[in-house]
């Protein structure tokens, strides 16, 4: 998809897409996971897993994930800048045949100011 902004006189096109992640997105990726644990789960999660150590484990996990494609994941792009992860698979319950769940939705912390100016109607706060 692409957006065209204007702004006085200037315009700026802003491609975007929700795509399947490709090796070259892993860091980015991960890198988002990671600042969303630390961001989100202090005081409710064992702060080893905030650590460097706990970041480098979920690091290490995450891309064998990605490389064994355990899940399907996408990513948000914007403008050649990954954004979000989408992780959906089968679902760990047994119940149902075929179900299956979201296991991952992280959005970089940078996103929702972009999205917010690129879209004229604003969410009341």
């Amino acid at each position: 998809m692409k957006t065209i902004c204007y702004s006085g006189s200037e315009h700026k096109e802003i491609y975007k897409m929700i795509r399947p992640l490709v090796e070259s997105d892993f860091n980015a990726a991960i890198q988002i996971v990671n600042r969303n644990w630390k961001n989100v789960y202090v005081g409710y999660v064992n702060q080893g897993l905030l650590n460097d150590a706990g970041c480098q484990e979920r690091s290490q996990q995450l891309r064998e994930d990605f490389i064994n494609h355990r899940l399907s994941e996408y990513v948000w792009e914007e403008s050649g800048q990954i954004l979000g992860l989408l992780s959906m698979g089968t679902t760990a319950d047994t119940d149902k045949a075929s179900a299956f769940e979201i296991w991952r939705i992280y959005i970089a912390a940078e996103a929702p100011e972009r999205a917010q100016a690129h879209n004229p109607i604003r969410p009341g706060r």
